[in-house]
């Protein structure tokens, strides 16, 4: 073999060595950012879900609201009740 070939031989040696590890090194990166990421969508619906929860204010609210529709349906059952816009008392 000439000179020429044995260097050319011996460089493609050595940057395989460094380019084939290093390819590996950001296959196994590129994985476990992909597992983090997973983890972190999950856990960040799981805040979300907590988040969208009713506090205790909110459930009296809602709970007096639901009061004043049952009776709402009650007294227009007997007495003529002017109409309120609200499509779920239909």
């Amino acid at each position: 073999m000439s000179t020429r070939s044995k260097v050319f031989f011996g460089a493609s040696i050595a940057s395989a060595a460094v380019i084939l590890p290093w390819v590996h090194y950001l296959q196994n990166q590129q994985r476990l950012d992909l597992r983090d990421g997973a983890i972190k969508d999950s856990e960040r619906r799981r805040q979300k879900e907590a988040s969208r929860q009713l506090n205790p204010e909110q459930k009296e609210r809602e709970d007096e609201y639901e009061q004043q529709k049952e009776l709402h349906k009650m007294y227009s059952k007997d007495q003529e009740v002017s109409k309120i816009h609200d499509p779920s008392l239909k």
